[in-house]
């Protein structure tokens, strides 16, 4: 069954189906107005180099931090004393962008909270700190349906810009949805382009202004 029911673990990673049909339960409501107001906004590394801690301010996804970084990727020189900060664990959050395989082809994506309250935005291990699966939608598959679901770490990669290429005229028109928030932080990500904060606002929940991106240009998913 997609999704799992309350409670469970997906039985299978990787792959997605259907929710535009569900409804959101209210937890998952009162955990991502809660994100909203409590959104992190600074994110530090470890140089692969010298080890020191180093904080950036251009990081707006902590899904970089899983990549090696260095002193001179924050402008800085390994000679600097280290920045008087606790370096972040690699961790995807809600708001963050992704990469993930449909069929053959890298599609866009957003890290946002399960349909299943219980399952939060991400699954651990015990004693583990870092999620080895994340929920994710896929942005722009289909304007009038939207699809989810569990996908492993190891599936997931940091969204980037990358070359255009002659595709899915929706995976590409995802991609220009993402791109256009890429500068922007997870809470302003979020209210653009998450699944969950779009049925909330149809509900006539209040949570912020219109999104609203460039040229006052909408983005995210369509209200049809």
């Amino acid at each position: 069954m997609f999704p799992p029911q309350s409670g469970s673990k997906p039985e299978q990673l990787n792959t997605f189906g259907p929710i535009h049909t569900l409804e959101v339960p209210p937890l998952t409501m009162d955990k991502l107005t809660t994100f909203l107001n409590e959104t992190p906004d600074c994110f530090v590394f470890e140089c692969a180099s010298c080890g020191k801690t180093r904080k950036d301010s251009r990081i707006a996804d902590p899904g970089l931090l899983f990549e090696a970084r260095t002193c001179a990727m924050a402008r800085k020189s390994c000679d600097r004393e280290e920045d008087p900060w606790t370096a972040n664990t690699p961790e995807y959050l809600p708001g963050s962008l992704v990469f993930v395989d449909y069929g053959n082809t890298p599609w866009p994506a957003i890290v946002e909270y399960s349909m299943d309250e219980h399952c939060d935005y991400g699954l651990k291990n015990p004693g583990e700190k870092v999620p080895y699966a994340y929920f994710v939608t896929l942005v722009g598959l289909d304007s009038h349906a939207s699809y989810g679901g569990w996908y492993s770490t190891q599936a997931l990669r940091p969204l980037k810009r990358i070359p255009t290429v002659r595709s899915d005229p929706h995976r590409e028109q995802a991609l220009q949805s993402c791109y256009a928030t890429l500068d922007l932080s997870l809470r302003q990500r979020l209210l653009a382009l998450s699944y969950v904060a779009n049925k909330l606002r149809l509900a006539g929940f209040v949570i912020d202004g219109t999104p609203i991106v460039g040229d006052n240009e909408e983005v995210g998913y369509s209200s049809d």
